[in-house]
């Protein structure tokens, strides 16, 4: 019985490590196409904020001496 046990989990790893040499491989085959979509997402990112933070320093509204009376008030409601 211990050596039924034994040899299972050896498979059992040996399934773990082949997936995971596939795994890789797969990875490998497809990183320049992983690496550009990363390159892509992160600049959508970039411009995204910058974007928000160009149009929130343009609005008059958004001083940041207008939060803590925002804040106080909010909390008076609840």
């Amino acid at each position: 019985m211990m050596d039924f046990n034994s040899q299972n989990k050896a498979q059992k790893w040996l399934l773990i490590i082949a997936g995971t040499l596939l795994l890789m491989a797969i990875i490998m085959t497809f990183a320049r196409y992983v690496m550009l979509g990363l390159i892509v997402a992160l600049g959508a990112v970039l411009v995204a904020f910058v974007s928000k933070a160009v149009s929130s320093g343009m609005g008059p509204n958004n001083a940041p001496k207008d939060l803590p009376e925002h804040v106080e008030d909010m909390s008076r409601r609840s």
